[in-house]
């Protein structure tokens, strides 16, 4: 018996045993996890996807072929998976870390505001929801392309000129594909027609009288104010779904950075990069970043 024990085919057969109970054991764990399973929730899913593109759902052909085309791409994607074909790829990190961030925005959209947060929130930020101003005016400009010097041009027509009537200060200006007369236009709308720089300007310019030069991309402009209606803040409840939506960003941005930083504890991240490469002070700053 003991001769029997000692014997070395024997010790081989036993390993061989051993291998052969553990790749059953593993066997037997990854049929589970081979195994694709088409249920009627796959199903819906499938359908709603399909209704959702093309507004009505699929015929039986059509769902079949919806079947099958998911099956392919479900039986690749395991085998990649197993190729390790996902390692080091650029476009499935960035996927991925994106689905992460998704998480974040479906936990952000999930917690709704209270009234009181939500009200808090809108005084808070209660300038983003004032109405623009409203303009009624009129303007003539002095383009670079006509002038030598339009700032002088301007200057020398609102000194001389500008107790003209309107209609013939009209024709002191340059003709531009911008009109001469505005009526209840907001600052944006000033701002998408002459500039930015120009709509901001416009907040002080007395009323009922000729001002100037204002300048703009254009060139230097000559400006008489109607009336000028200044931006008022409307109830909450006449702009709460905006106020809403805008909660509900800001909060995705806030946990989605929470998420971040307490996912960043469970790793031990290393700076190595060469000192040839980077100063000191760049190495210093990225580790300030990464660990506040």
């Amino acid at each position: 018996m003991n001769k029997i024990i000692k014997d070395p085919l024997v010790h081989f057969l036993l390993l061989g045993l051993v291998l052969f109970l553990i790749y059953n054991k593993v066997n037997d764990q990854n049929f589970e996890q081979d195994k694709i399973i088409i249920d009627s929730n796959e199903v819906k899913q499938l359908v709603a996807k399909w209704d959702m593109q093309w507004k009505r759902p699929p015929t039986e052909e059509e769902l079949t072929n919806i079947i099958i085309q998911d099956l392919r791409q479900e039986v690749f994607y395991k085998e990649a998976l197993k190729m390790n074909l996902d390692h080091n790829d650029e476009i499935i990190k960035r996927r991925l870390s994106q689905k992460m961030q998704f998480l974040s925005n479906d936990l952000a959209t999930l917690s709704q505001p209270s009234e009181e947060d939500l009200d808090k929130y809108y005084k808070e930020h209660s300038p983003k929801y004032r109405s623009p101003y409203i303009y009624t005016l009129y303007q003539i400009v002095f383009t670079n392309d006509n002038h030598k010097n339009p700032v002088e041009k301007a200057n020398t027509i609102f000194k001389n000129e500008r107790n003209l009537s309107f209609e013939q200060m009209r024709s002191k200006g340059d003709n531009l594909p911008i009109p001469y007369y505005f009526e209840n236009v907001t600052s944006h709308e000033l701002a998408g027609q002459i500039g930015v720089k120009f709509s901001e300007n416009l907040t002080t310019v007395k009323e009922n009288s000729w001002y100037g030069p204002v300048n703009s991309g254009f060139g230097e402009h000559l400006v008489y104010v109607i009336e000028r209606k200044e931006p008022t803040l409307p109830r909450l409840q006449d702009v709460k779904s905006e106020v809403l939506r805008d909660f509900q960003y800001d909060k995705q941005i806030e946990l989605k950075e929470a998420i971040f930083q307490s996912l960043k504890k469970n790793y031990d991240i290393v700076i190595d990069v060469s000192d040839s490469d980077y100063s000191e002070n760049f190495k210093r700053q990225l580790e300030d970043q990464i660990n506040n």
